[in-house]
């Protein structure tokens, strides 16, 4: 390991108290000694303080596009861990790339939580930012159920903490901000700092806010490995939210392997209750006829066929009727709320108000939060969790979504049998109605095995499903790129011109074969109907999409879009899509004829040239699949 860091630390750029350089200085120190041990490369505390500098370079958050809500419908954690981002959806500004300094503390995990607690106040300002019209917040994420956690604030949830009510104006995050989100990553917490609403940015600080900084050194100050995995271990065992079980699963599986397994095991043996079995019984049996007794025999009769979950989950549907989808319904919706009311009375012995209600029944297990739990079981190799899901699978094959949560479990852990299988249960005759079991085939499409590949193949190359084309396309070799390209080119010449096609094909196809897309898209508007100019305008997404210049002819069509809207013509939907992609042009319906007709004048002028800019003649579409 290296040693020449202690000059360095002498050497600090920041301009701040003899304690906080004492802090970062003992917070190497602790990083060093944790590092040590770690069974990869030795990375020095000189290192970690390195990428901490790098952070200054920053341009976006590395916190998830999850976190940009609306504040009034609150924030929901996230479980975007970015070192796995290959198997799940990267987060918009999230870490861009393997030499991402940001990127290299979350992998290094636990043992960088010292620097970066050390580093919360370093003010130096980043390049995310400025962001105007800002209100500081004192939001800081915590599991509810932990039994560990606490608020910041006791009996607050989530506040905007200006001491005044004028915004602030040009405010970058700082460096301590991003080691905030940092540690998030780390930790499991949504530690994010901004919050983007309709008129203004709320911003979580804790470079502006010694009150942050103390909670936060509390709450993970002297955490050594082992805390960090009992803090996930609670995170998966007691969650406040489906999302922050999947998180917990992620970061144990990357940071604490051996530990996944037994806990993962628990978890699925647990039971769990069915939301929409809940939902038949209250709307077939429980809401119908009969007096306050015969309910009550009603609501014993089915807790004793079912496990003992669902007297929670019976619960929190009744509670749900009583307080919240009844207000201001119809006479029968609010007979229905009255029996919920009286149920919750007569057999569970509530007393009715929203203050009583038990916020806990929520985090309890579904069948559909356990489904979203199975499906994110990618990342381990344990034998025992997959034959524990093959059997779950084996014994709900007609539930959808269990079936293709399993599947996905199942799909790299070689199981190729039950995914071949599955394949062969689907209809592939059918034309264009989106299937029930499209999940079965989007679960398989993520299987690396020969085998099952080779099936989807068959199956893209023959179906005439186009949501089943889709799926599986990415099986298809490239040796066989044109019998796919004439099979989706026959499909969505086949395509009913007046309907909207929603199924994605045209899009899946262009973005497979790009040089033929211009062609491809051509002869689909050939019908000119405005079902599918409209499908042709929601599936450009960028002016480079040299496929818009098939929409200048449409700049005057006044056929009615009914496609979208009674109120919009064909016209209206082409301009909007073309005016996104040009600076100083804004095109709007409700503008007067005059401005509207202005500003499709300034469209065509606009891309007749970038049209001349275009010398190349489309590539033909294959003779076999035109007509």
């Amino acid at each position: 390991m290296e040693t020449n860091w202690l000059p360095r630390v002498i050497r600090l750029k920041f301009v701040g108290s003899a304690w906080a350089a004492a802090s970062r200085l003992a917070a190497v120190v602790a990083v060093s000694f944790l590092i040590v041990l770690l069974p990869h490369r030795a990375i020095g505390g000189d290192d970690v303080e390195k990428w901490i500098d790098q952070l200054v370079a920053r341009e976006s958050t590395i916190a998830p596009t999850g976190l940009f809500n609306f504040l009034a419908w609150g924030v929901e954690p996230a479980t975007d861990f970015l070192p796995l981002r290959e198997d799940h959806e990267p987060p918009s500004g999230g870490a861009e790339n393997e030499g991402d300094p940001a990127l290299k503390l979350i992998k290094l995990g636990p043992a960088a939580i010292p620097l970066l607690l050390a580093h919360l106040d370093d003010d130096r300002p980043t390049g995310v930012g400025p962001f105007g019209r800002v209100y500081l917040s004192d939001y800081v994420d915590m599991n509810s159920r932990s039994g560990i956690d606490r608020p910041l604030r006791e009996g607050k949830r989530l506040s905007s903490v200006p001491d005044s009510n004028e915004p602030l104006n040009g405010l970058n995050l700082t460096v301590g901000d991003l080691c905030f989100e940092v540690l998030g990553q780390i930790v499991n917490r949504e530690y994010g700092c901004v919050f983007q609403a309709c008129m203004h940015c709320s911003v979580v600080s804790p470079g502006r806010s010694a009150v942050i900084r103390a909670h936060l050194k509390k709450s993970w100050g002297g955490i050594s490995s082992e805390g960090h995995r009992e803090s996930l271990l609670r995170d998966l065992r007691a969650p406040d939210s489906a999302e922050r079980q999947r998180g917990a699963y992620y970061r144990l599986a990357y940071y604490h392997p051996e530990a996944v397994e037994p806990a993962v095991l628990d978890e699925l043996r647990r039971p769990y209750y069915s939301r929409a079995d809940i939902r038949d019984f209250c709307q077939d049996s429980l809401f119908t006829e009969g007096d306050r007794e015969t309910r009550r025999k009603r609501v014993t009769d089915y807790l004793l066929s079912r496990n003992e979950t669902y007297s929670r989950g019976l619960q929190r549907e009744l509670w749900h009727e009583a307080l919240e989808r009844r207000i201001s319904a119809g006479a029968e919706d609010a007979q229905a709320a009255e029996v919920a009311r009286e149920v919750l009375v007569d057999v569970f012995g509530e007393v009715i108000g929203r203050d009583s209600y038990d916020r806990s029944l929520e985090s309890d297990t579904t069948s559909e939060s356990r489904s979203e739990f199975i499906a994110s079981l990618t990342h381990d190799r344990s034998r025992a969790i997959g034959n524990m899901v093959a059997g779950l699978l084996e014994s709900e094959p007609e539930n959808n979504t269990i079936a293709a949560a399993c599947l996905r479990c199942l799909a790299n852990r070689g199981y190729p049998d039950l995914l071949t299988r599955a394949i062969d249960r689907l209809k592939p005759d059918v034309f264009d109605d989106l299937p029930s079991d499209l999940s079965i085939l989007v679960a398989c499409a993520t299987s690396r095995d020969e085998g099952v590949r080779k099936r989807l193949e068959e199956l893209a190359l023959t179906t005439n499903q186009g949501a089943y084309l889709v799926a599986a396309m990415g099986a298809v070799a490239k040796e066989n790129d044109g019998r796919l390209l004439e099979r989706a080119v026959a499909w969505l010449d086949d395509f009913p011109p007046d309907k909207a096609e929603e199924l994605g094909v045209l899009r899946a196809v262009s973005a497979r074969f790009p040089d033929q897309s211009l062609a491809i898209t051509e002869q689909y508007l050939k019908t000119r109907s405005p079902a599918r100019v409209a499908a042709v305008c929601e599936d450009i997404d960028d002016e480079s999409d040299s496929r818009i210049l098939l929409l200048k002819p449409f700049l005057d069509d006044r056929r009615p879009a009914v496609y979208l809207s009674d109120d919009l013509e064909l016209r209206d939907v082409v301009a909007r899509t073309m005016s996104s992609f040009v600076d100083d042009v804004v095109y709007s319906s409700q503008d007067s004829e005059e401005e509207r007709a202005l500003t499709i004048q300034k469209l065509w002028a606009h891309y007749e040239g970038l049209a001349a800019q275009h010398e190349n003649e489309p590539a033909e579409v294959p003779a076999a699949a035109t007509k």
